[in-house]
């Protein structure tokens, strides 16, 4: 079930005209490796489904409730909060009911509140409830995601203890893609996500995003990082697209044959132009020498 349809849709920078006719879905469940060359509109397309940019033509539908994160290269960390801290703003809610829940049981404990039936099954009622709602939400279990998250993409606990903004701005980098991770939108969308990441955070990171639940759209360099977590490729170039199934590897694969096939369709067409264009020069030839008899 698609979840965005780009419908021809196109874009120009002034008088260039970047692409355009770009038409594609994006399901619930793809994984889609964006490639091509610098300057192709990736990034442009990337900013155009995230909603921080719209089209000059065509449309972009999104499907209602669809949550999408985009990694920004520009990052809006609260100047208070430590690295963990950060992560932990994700959870707002979940801790809000964490709290709450916190309250309920030193209310219903309290004497006065067992001397009252009624209002201790008001109580129980609402922590009931709420317990239900934060458990679903994994309000037990978010701690350890940000511990997760925060250690496999490299950052030792002093780090993750020191306030976000005096981290380096690769480290900055990293930080972001983590909360985004932590958020887990129906749609991330992530351009050259593997920048600042060493080998070992590179690798817990296709790890992570293999068993990634939602659909994805990547836009990357490293052609081994795309063939672990994509599993369909776009190919911009030209002001235009081309689809194909499978991984990088895949691709190049069906890319050279595609290109083989269009020469050979190529090669046919000029020929039987020169067999028509013969033809005819020919039946000319014919027509004039019995007009001269």
């Amino acid at each position: 079930m698609p979840i965005v349809s780009v419908i021809q849709a196109g874009k120009s920078f002034g008088a260039e005209r970047i692409f355009s006719g770009v038409s594609f879905q994006i399901n619930e469940d793809d994984r889609i490796g964006l490639i091509g060359p610098n300057g192709a509109g990736k990034s442009t397309l990337l900013n155009i489904l995230a909603g921080r940019e719209e089209p000059d033509e065509g449309t972009v539908a999104v499907a209602r409730n669809t949550r999408i994160g985009y990694l920004l290269q520009v990052t809006d960390f609260q100047a208070e909060n430590t690295l963990r801290e950060e992560m932990l703003t994700v959870f707002a809610e979940v801790r809000g009911w964490e709290h709450e829940l916190h309250e309920l049981g030193l209310a219903m404990a309290a004497p006065a509140t067992q001397a009252d039936a009624v209002l201790h099954e008001e109580l129980l009622e609402r922590y009931a409830e709420l317990q239900t709602r934060f458990e679903h939400a994994g309000g037990y279990t978010y701690e350890n995601r940000v511990d997760q998250v925060l250690d496999g993409l490299g950052f030792t606990r002093q780090q993750q203890e020191s306030p976000v903004l005096q981290l380096s701005g690769g480290q900055q980098t990293r930080a972001a893609l983590g909360k985004l991770l932590l958020q887990e939108p129906d749609l991330l969308l992530l351009d050259e996500p593997t920048n600042h990441l060493d080998l070992a955070a590179l690798e817990w990171l296709e790890t992570y995003l293999a068993s990634w639940k939602g659909a994805m759209v990547v836009v990357a360099h490293d052609r081994y990082f795309l063939d672990k977590i994509v599993s369909r490729t776009i190919e911009m170039a030209f002001g235009h697209i081309e689809e194909y199934p499978g991984n990088y590897t895949k691709y190049l694969h069906l890319r050279e044959e595609r290109m083989e096939r269009r020469q050979r369709e190529y090669e046919a067409q000029q020929a039987h132009i020169a067999h028509t264009e013969e033809f005819i020069r020919r039946y000319k030839a014919g027509q004039r020498s019995r007009e001269a008899r």
